[in-house]
């Protein structure tokens, strides 16, 4: 494994995420009570870390750790985060991994605000 594949897969993984969270936290707050949902999509690695696939294990991992973290502490404040973990591949032969299906659990974790995370199990 190489340092720039790890470099770019928390990059990506991490760095995009925090950046993103900082720019809409504040509008977030602004609008009141339940405030709004906070929804990230990860591969099974943050779960089952392969040694194909060690940046993205790593990065994955901290994704979700990081999104947990914040599901504790802006939960307090009315902001939902949830998490959806996508094992494996995304192709229609598979009737929980179709687009449509993949949408529902998405709109599920923003509208019923009953759970932090989500998991899809892989092929």
């Amino acid at each position: 494994m190489t340092t720039i594949a790890i470099v770019g897969s928390i990059e990506f993984s991490i760095y995009g995420p925090v950046a993103a969270v900082h720019q809409v936290l504040p509008g977030m707050r602004f609008l009141g009570k339940n405030r709004g949902t906070i929804v990230f999509v990860n591969g099974g690695a943050a779960v089952a870390p392969g040694r194909n696939v060690t940046g993205t294990s790593v990065a994955f991992a901290d994704q979700a750790a990081y999104a947990q973290l914040l599901n504790e502490v802006l939960g307090e404040e009315g902001i939902q985060v949830s998490l959806l973990i996508i094992g494996g591949r995304i192709f229609t032969e598979d009737t929980e991994k179709v687009p449509a299906v993949l949408a529902g659990y998405l709109w599920d974790l923003h509208t019923k605000r009953d759970r932090f995370r989500h998991q899809v199990s892989a092929d």
